[in-house]
């Protein structure tokens, strides 16, 4: 399946989608609770007055999650958290991820 996506051509947008990135790395189930985590925890420190991260913060926090060494960074672009961060926008059932994703990505 992997080879599929990296040749496929209809969508490079595809290659930056946080699912993939996930599916590259074959994260195992606590990798992946720690991405879902660390909004979770941004969203707890705002909530005690302390600023959201900015989007190359943020997305250096997620690479390390996705344990993403120095020499791959590159093929880990920052299109991937936003991506992340999009997901959470007008989110009905948790509006504090809304407002903190947006002020995330307002910071870029």
């Amino acid at each position: 399946m992997l080879q599929i996506i990296d040749d496929q051509t209809i969508s490079p947008h595809l290659l930056y989608n946080f699912y993939y990135s996930i599916l590259k790395k074959n994260l195992g189930t606590k990798e992946r609770q720690e991405i879902g985590f660390l909004l979770m925890k941004i969203v707890r420190e705002y909530k005690e007055g302390i600023e959201p991260p900015s989007l190359d913060e943020f997305h250096t926090q997620l690479l390390q999650i996705l344990k993403v060494e120095e020499h791959e960074k590159a093929n880990y672009p920052i299109e991937i958290s936003k991506q992340l961060l999009l997901s959470y926008l007008n989110d009905d059932e948790f509006p504090i991820f809304d407002a903190v994703a947006k002020k995330i990505l307002d910071k870029a």
